[in-house]
């Protein structure tokens, strides 16, 4: 039982949790096959609502953002993933 939550947990693709102005959720069928299929880490300087991250899903990434409520959603999130 167990085993088959863990395999549920794994096909599970994390999303956007809000929209956000400038957002590229609607161009990710343009823009994700002129990603290259290798590069050594993904940087995103301008965070958002985090659709490119969150389509990618980068092993080795770097993400900020300069709007420190956001930041701070983010940090929330990630704290108190349960509640």
């Amino acid at each position: 039982m167990a085993e088959q939550a863990i395999k549920k947990a794994i096909l599970v693709q994390a999303k956007p949790i809000l929209k956000w102005a400038g957002g590229k959720t609607q161009m990710l069928g343009d823009l994700i096959p002129k990603v290259p299929t290798s590069y050594g880490r993904y940087i995103e300087p301008f965070f958002g609502g985090g659709a490119m991250f969150f389509a990618l899903q980068p092993e080795n990434a770097v993400v900020a953002d300069s709007n420190p409520e956001l930041i701070n959603m983010y940090r929330q999130v990630a704290d108190h993933v349960d509640d």
